[in-house]
């Protein structure tokens, strides 16, 4: 039986690197423990069993780079270095720095452990001294901090849309409507490729508002109508609440959501409606 540390770490694993479990994945994880998972969910990544296959976006041919001495060629200084910098040479030059590493660690940590609790464990930035993307999300996906209960983060209208989805069985472009995700996620505020600025999305409490709970529950009342439901509907009614803790991949059920479920154990889709618009499933606690 794991410890609810164990359970909260794993959870937090499967959900902010993993978008979610699938059906079953999250109880066989808690069996198998925290190494295990991290082995799976931060090595490179497989493809999803209901993501669709895309083809890769071509790349344009920007023509012959110019010759370290050509006019085209300026020297400039930058960051207090004088050289002659086209744009491959200079992105070079700058990804070297040491302070490149701790940015994008500290970047990694914002998105993946917390954004409101800053990194404070500066030697992680020492797993990017390769430059290895893998080898740092490896090391942060594994740092102690990922199982501290003050590190909770909301999910993004993209992150829970896709967790919902996997847990639902839903492949999006088999979606009755497709254009419904589209519009739902635009109600939401992060609709895929369309930032707000360079700065990228925003995070954790900009997603939380009265109107955002009113577009998430209209979006999963629509994501439940074409669900399989299979993994709680085929329990008995007394079963379901823990069921969907597992099935979701939730640390655990305050007392006041417990007592929300109970009142559907008998509807399974009311009840998968509720637990994707808690606050235990919208929050990765």
């Amino acid at each position: 039986m794991p410890t609810l540390a164990e359970r909260r770490r794993i959870a937090r694993l499967v959900h902010r690197f993993g978008f979610g479990p699938r059906p079953g994945e999250f109880t066989t994880l808690l069996a198998e423990g925290f190494d295990k998972a991290a082995e799976k969910y931060l090595s490179v990544a497989s493809q999803d069993a209901f993501a669709d296959n895309q083809d890769e976006p071509l790349v344009r041919d920007q023509g012959k780079r110019p010759a370290p001495n050509s006019p085209d060629v300026v020297a400039y200084a930058t960051v207090g270095t004088q050289g002659s910098f086209d744009a491959s040479s200079l992105s070079d030059f700058l990804v070297s720095r040491n302070d490149c590493a701790l940015f994008i660690t500290e970047r990694i940590w914002y998105r993946f452990i917390s954004s409101m609790n800053p990194l404070t464990d500066t030697s992680l930035s020492s797993s990017f001294a390769s430059r290895d993307i893998a080898a740092l999300i490896n090391a942060v996906g594994r740092h102690s901090a990922l199982e501290n209960p003050e590190n909770s983060m909301v999910k993004s209208p993209i992150d829970w849309f896709i967790s919902a989805a996997r847990a639902l069985s839903i492949t999006p472009s088999n979606f009755s409507n497709p254009n419904t995700i589209r519009n739902n996620l635009n109600l939401l505020g992060e609709l895929p490729f369309f930032p707000p600025n360079v700065g990228g999305w925003p995070a954790d409490q900009a997603w939380l508002s009265t109107s955002s709970a009113q577009y998430r529950i209209q979006f999963a009342t629509q994501l439940v109508k074409e669900a399989d439901l299979s993994p709680i509907s085929s329990l008995a009614p007394k079963a379901r609440i823990d069921g969907l803790a597992d099935w979701l991949g939730i640390v655990e059920w305050s007392s006041r959501t417990k007592m929300a479920l109970t009142g559907a154990i008998n509807d399974p889709a009311r009840l998968a409606l509720l637990a994707l618009c808690s606050p235990e499933y919208v929050v990765s606690a």
